[in-house]
């Protein structure tokens, strides 16, 4: 029995969100784009970072469906290819459910877990390139690596997080640059 994805713990939700993109890309399931949908997100579904695409890939595209996984791939897939164009219009329900699962701690615990990932597999120079890090030294990957690491030893409630805005916002604000936004 597979679990379903809001069942899953943050760790499976980023993995799974990844090999929906992966499947996606794989089976080239990229439709023809269309004009004139609606979307619905129903926000008490968003529990974090990844559910917010995953479950957005799904009402666009069906099980397993993509459409972004950070807000750089969410402005591509507006862009063309990935089955929508202009005019598009998403209605957010429970938009407030979902804005307290979208906090800026929330935000830096999904990139805590890119940096976890991606250094396993990413030179310095590439993960400065990336913006994981300042200037590479060794003391600047002792103190990202140590801030990066307290999200998994620590309630996140003892957490101050770097970024001023809330990860809602900045989707809100790429939603609306594409679409018609309504939050209800």
């Amino acid at each position: 029995m597979n679990m379903h994805w809001s069942a899953m713990s943050f760790e499976e939700r980023y993995t799974y969100l990844h090999d929906c993109r992966k499947h996606f890309c794989a089976t080239e399931q990229i439709a023809p784009d269309q004009a004139h949908r609606i979307i619905e997100l129903d926000g008490t579904k968003i529990l974090d970072v990844s559910s917010f695409y995953i479950h957005l890939g799904e009402q666009i595209h069906g099980t397993l469906g993509y459409f972004g996984a950070c807000l750089d791939s969410l402005s591509d897939c507006f862009c063309g290819g990935f089955g929508l164009r202009d005019p598009i219009q998403i209605v957010w329900h429970h938009a407030s459910h979902a804005q307290t699962h979208l906090s800026a701690i929330y935000w830096e615990l999904q990139t805590a877990l890119r940096f976890k990932n991606i250094s396993k597999e990413f030179t310095t120079e590439d993960m400065v390139d990336l913006g994981y890090l300042g200037d590479g030294s060794h003391s600047d990957i002792q103190t990202w690596t140590a801030y990066y690491a307290q999200f998994f030893e620590q309630p996140l409630e003892s957490i101050t997080p770097h970024h001023n805005s809330s990860y809602f916002d900045e989707i809100c604000n790429v939603l609306s640059r594409y679409t018609q936004l309504t939050l209800t």
